[in-house]
C-alpha cells in the first residue's frame, strides 16, 4: 500500500530539513515523496537534492513559479500512490503520524478520503457538518482546519475518477474548493480522533499578505463556489444560500486583514480604490443580507465596509495590530 506525499515548495530553505526529518524516511518503505519545486530562488532545490541522493523514495520536478496550486496538481498526477497527502514545505508532521496513518488505512482501505484532527469528539459527523465546516460556518469543528489540504489523505483513484483538481486561478479559497468537491463526491469518508500534522502559523506568509489579484481570484472563487454547492443535497436552499453570503462577506473580513498589512500608505488607497471600483462587490454589497453566521467582529467589519468606511476599520485593525503584535510563528498541532 504505496503512499504518496505531495510537497509544494517555493523558498522554503530553513524549513526543509526539519520537514524531512518529521518524514523520518529511514523507517519507512512504502511511502513516496514528491517535492515540486515552484521556481525558488533561494538553494531550497539544492538543499532537496542532498536529501534526493540519500534517499530514493524522494521525487524532484523543478517548474517555474507557477504557484502552489499548480504544484498540487502536478504532485497528483505524478502519485503513484494508493492514497496521497499534501504537506507543505514549512510545516512538520506529527510524532508516531505514520504508524497513526497506516493503522487508519489498514482499517479503512476503501475511503475516499480520511480527515485526521486532535480536535473531534468521538461521535460520527454527517456530510453536512463537513461541508459547512469547509465553508467556515463557526461550529465545533471549526478548530479541525477542515478546509486545509493537509491533515488528511485521499485515495487517488477517487481523486481522478472525479477530476477533483485544484483551480490554478484562485489565490485564496483554492484549498476549500478542492475539500469540498472531494467530500461531495465521497461515498466513504472518515474522520478520524488523531494529530498527525503540525501547522506553522508563518505571520509573513503569502496567505497573510495583500495581493492585488485577491478581488478578481475572490470572484471566481464564489463563482466555483456556488457551482459546487448547487450539487450539496444534504443541505436545502435557504442553507446553501446562507453558505454563500457567508463566504462572500467573510472573504471581505480577509480583504480587510490583507490591506491592513500593506505598508506604504499610497498603496492602501489604491487597494482601497481598487476595491470600491468594482462593480461585482459593489452590487454584493447591496443586495446580501448579513449572514447571521458571522461573528460580532466579522459584522462589524463588514457593515463598516459596507457604509463605505473602509479607511477606519482599517484604522482600527492596525490599532490592535499595534497592541497584539506579534511576528513570531506559532505551531498548531491539528
Amino acid at each position: 500500500m504505496l503512499l504518496s506525499v505531495i510537497v509544494p515548495m517555493y523558498n522554503s530553505l530553513k524549513y526543509i530539513d526539519g520537514m524531512f526529518e518529521s518524514i523520518c524516511l529511514r523507517q519507512k518503505k512504502d511511502i513516496e515523496i514528491i517535492i515540486i519545486d515552484d521556481g525558488s530562488t533561494d538553494d531550497s532545490l539544492k538543499k532537496c537534492q542532498e536529501w534526493a541522493l540519500l534517499y530514493p523514495e524522494i521525487k524532484l520536478i523543478h517548474n517555474l513559479n507557477y504557484g502552489v496550486s499548480y504544484s498540487r496538481n502536478c504532485g497528483i498526477e505524478i502519485a503513484q500512490g494508493d492514497f496521497l497527502m499534501f504537506l507543505d514545505s514549512d510545516d512538520c508532521f506529527n510524532e508516531n503520524w505514520y504508524k497513526k496513518l497506516y493503522s487508519a488505512l489498514i482499517e479503512n482501505p476503501d475511503c475516499d478520503m480520511m480527515i485526521f484532527s486532535k480536535n473531534v469528539c468521538e461521535r460520527t459527523y454527517c456530510k453536512k457538518e463537513i461541508i459547512e465546516a469547509i465553508v467556515g460556518i463557526p461550529s465545533e469543528l471549526s478548530n479541525c482546519y477542515l478546509s486545509a489540504p493537509w491533515s488528511k489523505v485521499f485515495n487517488r483513484r477517487f481523486l481522478n475518477e472525479n477530476n477533483i483538481k485544484f483551480n490554478v486561478e484562485i489565490i485564496h479559497g483554492e484549498d476549500a474548493l478542492f475539500n469540498l468537491k472531494a467530500i461531495i463526491c465521497s461515498n466513504n469518508y472518515k474522520i478520524i480522533n488523531e494529530c498527525i500534522y503540525l501547522y506553522r502559523i508563518n505571520q509573513n506568509s503569502s496567505t497573510h499578505k495583500y495581493n492585488k489579484k485577491y478581488l478578481k481570484s475572490n470572484r471566481l472563487y464564489m463563482e466555483e463556489l456556488s457551482s459546487i454547492l448547487s450539487n450539496v443535497q444534504e443541505a436545502s436552499k435557504e442553507e446553501v444560500e446562507e453558505y454563500k453570503r457567508y463566504s462572500f462577506q467573510n472573504s471581505i473580513y480577509i480583504y480587510v486583514g490583507k490591506v491592513s498589512k500593506i505598508g506604504v500608505f499610497k498603496d492602501k488607497i489604491n487597494a482601497t480604490r481598487q476595491f470600491y471600483a468594482d462593480a461585482y462587490y459593489l452590487q454584493q454589497l447591496k443586495e446580501l443580507k448579513m449572514s447571521n453566521k458571522l461573528t460580532i467582529k466579522k459584522r462589524v467589519v463588514y457593515f463598516m465596509v459596507k457604509i463605505k468606511q473602509f479607511f477606519l476599520i482599517e484604522m482600527l485593525v492596525n490599532l490592535i495590530k499595534c497592541v497584539r503584535r506579534d511576528e513570531r510563528d506559532v505551531w498548531y498541532k491539528v
